[in-house]
């Protein structure tokens, strides 16, 4: 069963909020980031965004655990 729209919008965004997240913090050091209240907001709101859409998708998709399997996506994952 093809995904729908809502499925493709709740993953769009989850790799949306991923991708801001590196983009934040891809030149900060832990303490830089510590130290700057502004990038630690940002991050807080990215997270929130992500867990937001996993929890739509999870809730609204039909077998959500394997549609994330068989787009390959459990590789990414180590045990």
């Amino acid at each position: 069963m093809p995904a729908n729209n809502r499925d493709i919008g709740s993953l769009w965004d989850m790799v949306q909020a991923i991708h801001l997240v590196q983009e934040f913090t891809s030149d900060l050091g832990y303490d830089a980031y510590l130290d700057s209240v502004l990038v630690q907001s940002a991050v807080e709101r990215q997270l929130g965004i992500l867990g937001e859409a996993a929890r739509e998708y999870l809730t609204n998709s039909e077998k959500p655990i394997q549609k994330l399997t068989g787009a390959g996506l459990s590789d990414c994952v180590t045990p």
